[in-house]
Parts: structure tokens; C-alpha cells; sequence
């Protein structure tokens, strides 16, 4: 099952014409009984399986198409939600009460409120339950353990939860640091102790377990950051099990916030100058007014502010983020800086692996990527749609000739952009020179 995107028509604002109203509850209703159809279909046989978990699974890929990407979606999804249990609960079959003591189970309040009344209507009709009907979304969790790569970049997150007198399975998530912490990937696996044996053969990382606050902290902190993109960033199958994952949270304790590391200006700038007197930055010579090393100002903060919090960490993903989304949507750079800064980065990368001491093989990978998408960052930054909204204000303001360091300047002309006066150019401030590796907030 995929999951819905679509924007819901259903509460369109403006006055209907004569009849439309019936309409649309007709066309409502076609839907549901179609929708309904589908889950009879996918529930066949689901009240003999042994196992609780292909329940759970199935509702949660249906829960993952009720997600609203939007607020504005929020009713209008929830209503039809509502009105697929409701008609689910008019077929009393053995089957449909297994699917409805699934989404119980799964769904997140109040969807899992009108699901439990779905499941007592047919509990009234005398509906054989399967024999996991108590134990449904109470699994016991038996094992989690966590192993992340040399670069920090992703972490390999392994719980396995077992219900009563069943064989333990497997959720294995994938955790990406340069989205803070997001679950990026959610499989499910039948056997926990392989999935061990199997990682630690292929991968030859450390694995290092979890206690149960633990588990529940960086699960917590990946949903959430699920929860912060209109699009998250993530594989197919984890949109599907997002809502089981949730479940399981539900079990473990209150999750604690994980806070990004603070770094302040002073130590990014006793960064920046550390690589300016490196070895690695040897040679590098003025751009503009200033050092072509203080281009490495921008990684910095790009790390500190977008990316896992360490100025050092640097990965073909970190990498290819900074080069394709962050600097075109952020930085305002000068002809002479774009065309030095992808020497300045693989530099810093150098620099920064030094620090860390990476393995060569490692810093390899992430310098090719460099490579790769200095096309894209150069089209990027000559892009003006691809820049972010401060940027975009900040282009306007350096067209009109405003010094963005002055307060005044920017607020006169602020007032004049947002009553439609403001010209190309504004008095009372006279354009500076840009200084290099710009960057917006």
C-alpha cells in the first residue's frame, strides 16, 4: 500500500451548487465502500494467523495513507478514517475483528478510540476472536541494540519485542544524524539473532545495547523529526511502519528530548582559524578582502545548525546535502568565491578527517562526492529560485543597496517592501561590498 499524498477535496471552502452536497456524500460513500473492499480482501484469513504482528502490520500500512501531510488535511482524512471503521464494523466476520483489533491497537488517539468501539460492536455480536485478541499491542520488549558507522553518520537501531508464547521479532530502523536523528528506514524481521549475527559479519561495526530509555529516546527524537517534514526523507516501507513504530513506543517510557550540541560563534570561529593554519589549507590565498579559508565559516555552520552538530563530521550525504540544498537555499556567494569554494570544502574534509582520524579509504568516498555535485552546487547558487525566503529577502535588500548589517536601513525598507513601495534602490544606506560566504538565517 502506498501512502496518500493527494490533497482531500472534501472541505473545500465556497458555496456548493444546488445538489453538490448530495453529490459529494455519494462520491464520499463510493470511496469508503471501495476502500472497504480492498481491507476485506487484504484480511482474508488475517483471524487464523498465529502471529498478532501481520495484523499489525497491515493496519499499519493502511494508518500511514490516513497520515495528513498537511493540517489542512487533517479533518477532512480523519473523517474518512472514521468512516471506514464504522463500515468495517457492519461486516460481522471473524476476519474484519482481527483487522479492527489491529487498528486498536496501532492507531494513534483518537483513531484508536473509534477503532475499539468497531471492535465492541462485533465483540456484542458474538464475533470468534482470534486467540491474540488480549494481547494484541502489548508485546514485551526482549532486546535493542544500536551500532553506528566510522563517519556518524547513520545508525542501524534494532528492537526486538516478542509476544507470549510466540517467537520474538525484529523492527530494525535506520537513523540518519544529518536530518537529526530521523528514521529514514523501518523493516520488520522474524528473527532477531540473525539480524545480529548477520550485521555484525557484514558491517564489522560495534554494537552497543540499549536500555530501554535509551531505545525510547532516539526512537522519540526520529518520529519526531518524521513528523517535522512535509516529505519526510524517507524510504517507502518506513511511511508504512511509521504508525507501528509509534505503537511500540506507546510501550517503552516517555521519551526524553535529544538537544543538538551548542556551539558558539567563539568556537566556530577558533575552528575556522585552526584550519586557516593548517596544512591542509596551505597555499589557499585571498578571495575578495579576506582569506579563501574563511569560506569554511559556512560548513561550520551548516554542521552546527543543520546538520548533526559537529563541525567535524563530514559524509557523501553531509556533503551532498550542503552542495545541492543547504549553500543554493542559504549562502550568497560571489562569482570568485563559488568558483574556489568546492576546493576550500575538500580541504576542510581533509582537514577534518585528520582530526578525526578517519581512515583513508572513508575520506576517499566523501572527496568523490565533492566532485560529483559541484555541477549542481554551481547551477544551485545561479538559481535564484532554488534560494529560501531570508535569501530571497536578502538579495532584494543588496539590489536596493542596503547594508543588511544596518538595522535602520533594513527595517525602512522592510516597511516599504510590505506596503509595496520600495524601489530597486532605497536612501539612506549605501550598498556595501559583500564580504564572503554570506549566509542567511
Amino acid at each position: 500500500m502506498t501512502r496518500r499524498r493527494d490533497r482531500s477535496t472534501a472541505s473545500g471552502s465556497g458555496r456548493s451548487a444546488p445538489g453538490s452536497g448530495a453529490r459529494q456524500a455519494a462520491a464520499l460513500d463510493r470511496e469508503v465502500d471501495a476502500f472497504v473492499a480492498s481491507l476485506l480482501r487484504a484480511a482474508d484469513g488475517l483471524a487464523a494467523e498465529a502471529d498478532p504482528l501481520t495484523a499489525e502490520m497491515i493496519a499499519s500500512g493502511v494508518l500511514s495513507m490516513w497520515h495528513a501531510d498537511h493540517p489542512a488535511d487533517e479533518a477532512a482524512l480523519g473523517s474518512f478514517a472514521r468512516a471506514v471503521l464504522r463500515r468495517l464494523a457492519d461486516h460481522a466476520e471473524p476476519d474484519v475483528l482481527a483487522l479492527l483489533l489491529a487498528f486498536a491497537a496501532t492507531a494513534s488517539p483518537p483513531l484508536d478510540e473509534f477503532a475499539r468501539d468497531a471492535v465492541e460492536r462485533l465483540r456484542a455480536a458474538r464475533i470468534p476472536e482470534p486467540l491474540w485478541a488480549r494481547s494484541i499491542g502489548l508485546p514485551i520488549l526482549v532486546d535493542a541494540w544500536i551500532s553506528t558507522d566510522e563517519l556518524e553518520d547513520q545508525s542501524h537501531l534494532m528492537a526486538a519485542f516478542a509476544y507470549a508464547h510466540r517467537p520474538p521479532h525484529a523492527i530494525n530502523a535506520i537513523v540518519d544524524y544529518n536530518f537529526r536523528g530521523l528514521i529514514r528506514d523501518v523493516f520488520i524481521a522474524d528473527d532477531p539473532g540473525k539480524v545480529r549475527r548477520e550485521w555484525q559479519a557484514v558491517s564489522g561495526l560495534p554494537i552497543r545495547g540499549l536500555s530501554e530509555q535509551s531505545l525510547a529516546d532516539i526512537i522519540g527524537q526520529g518520529v519526531r523529526m518524521y513528523d517535522l517534514f512535509l516529505e519526510p526523507p524517507a524510504q517507502e516501507e518506513a511511511h508504512r511502519l511509521v504508525p507501528l513504530l509509534r505503537s511500540r513506543l506507546r510501550l517503552l517510557p516517555e521519551p526524553r528530548p535529544i538537544q543538538a550540541p551548542e556551539t558558539s560563534d567563539e568556537a566556530r570561529l577558533e575552528l575556522v582559524r585552526a584550519f586557516e593554519a593548517s596544512a591542509e589549507a596551505a597555499g589557499l590565498e585571498q578571495v575578495g578582502e579576506r582569506p579563501r579559508a574563511e569560506l569554511a565559516r559556512l560548513f561550520v555552520d551548516f554542521a552546527c545548525d543543520y546538520g548533526a552538530g559537529d563541525a567535524l563530521r563530514w559524509s557523501p550525504i553531509a556533503v551532498e546535502i550542503l552542495l545541492t540544498d543547504w549553500l543554493p537555499r542559504k549562502a550568497i556567494l560571489e562569482p570568485s568565491e563559488i568558483a574556489v569554494l568546492p576546493d576550500v570544502l575538500r580541504r576542510f574534509v581533509r582537514f577534518s578527517a585528520r582530526r578525526k582520524n578517519l581512515a583513508d579509504e572513508l575520506i576517499s568516498e566523501t572527496l568523490d562526492v565533492v566532485d560529483e555535485f559541484t555541477p549542481d552546487f554551481i547551477d544551485g547558487l545561479a538559481d535564484d529560485e532554488r534560494a529560501g525566503p531570508a535569501k530571497q529577502i536578502a538579495l532584494k535588500l543588496l539590489a536596493a543597496g542596503i547594508d543588511v548589517a544596518d538595522v535602520a536601513a533594513v527595517r525602512r525598507w522592510m516597511d516599504a517592501y510590505n506596503t509595496g513601495s520600495a524601489g530597486s534602490r532605497s536612501a539612506g544606506s549605501r550598498r556595501p561590498g559583500r564580504r564572503p560566504g554570506r549566509r542567511t538565517r
